[in-house]
């Protein structure tokens, strides 16, 4: 898919990752256009998580190459990617329990550019006459709808509210591609309605990246739809087409899907 406008976030070419003779993923040939909401599927174990972290840097990938707005990231650490705009989540949320959820927020605000952790920790007792930033914060928060928790200690949080706290720290710092990895993992089914909520209702100008092992929650938030199995792309399409396609339904689903 190409963007309108002619601005390509993401762009995998023969992506292949290793592990000794085994292959994760092999011959990824990806585009991502600038503003699309990409759901990315298949059967567990089908490498979604390994491709993400290639994607991220959290992994060096065997072969291959990956560019990300337009410049080539494949040998560049994760914290220039993040630099880009590139943020992600992780399928467990990795808060700070003793600060509360504008505290979290706030150094999430604050960025990799104020300094170390152990200066951000000195910082936050300083947050509340950082105006600019905390305003920044409390917007943030009531994007994943936790402004009436922004006080409370995050270790209070349902996993639930945990999760809507993940995607708010993936907010923070402008993102201009924002990956979910499974990001109503565990939720109840109102949980997921609100999260789904939410990732309906991001900034159009942020590009998503969507694993989910969720079939509904996948085709109701993405326009097309990319299925993986044993490493290798099978399929991509839309909702529709991936939803109807029978190999999918034979390899991810065991028989037939009714969206």
């Amino acid at each position: 898919m190409k963007a309108a406008d002619g601005r390509q976030v993401l762009h995998l070419q023969n992506v292949s990752k290793r592990f000794g003779g085994l292959y994760a993923v092999r011959d990824i040939n990806l585009d991502v256009a600038h503003g699309e909401r990409l759901g990315l599927i298949g059967p567990n174990g089908a490498g979604k998580t390994t491709l993400f972290n290639v994607i991220t840097g959290d992994l060096r990938g065997t072969e291959g190459k990956i560019s990300l707005f337009g410049q080539d990231v494949t040998k560049t650490a994760v914290r220039k990617r993040v630099a880009r705009g590139l943020r992600r989540t992780y399928q467990k949320s990795s808060l700070f329990d003793s600060l509360t959820v504008g505290e979290n927020l706030y150094l999430g605000v604050l960025g990799p550019q104020e300094g170390y952790l152990k200066r951000h920790y000195n910082i936050v007792l300083k947050a509340e006459k950082d105006g600019r930033r905390m305003d920044q914060a409390k917007e943030i928060a009531t994007m994943v709808r936790l402004e009436k928790k922004f006080d409370w200690s995050s270790g209070l949080l349902s996993h639930g509210e945990r999760r809507q706290l993940e995607i708010g720290l993936a907010m923070t710092l402008e993102p201009r591609l924002v990956m979910f990895d499974e990001p109503v993992s565990g939720l109840s089914p109102d949980e997921r309605k609100m999260v789904v909520d939410m990732l309906e209702s991001l900034p159009p100008d942020i590009t998503l990246l969507l694993i989910e092992h969720d079939m509904h929650v996948a085709l109701k938030v993405s326009q097309r739809v990319v299925v993986l199995h044993e490493g290798r792309i099978i399929r991509e399409g839309t909702p529709a087409q991936i939803s109807a396609d029978a190999e999918v339904q034979r390899v991810y689903l065991g028989g037939t899907f009714n969206g």
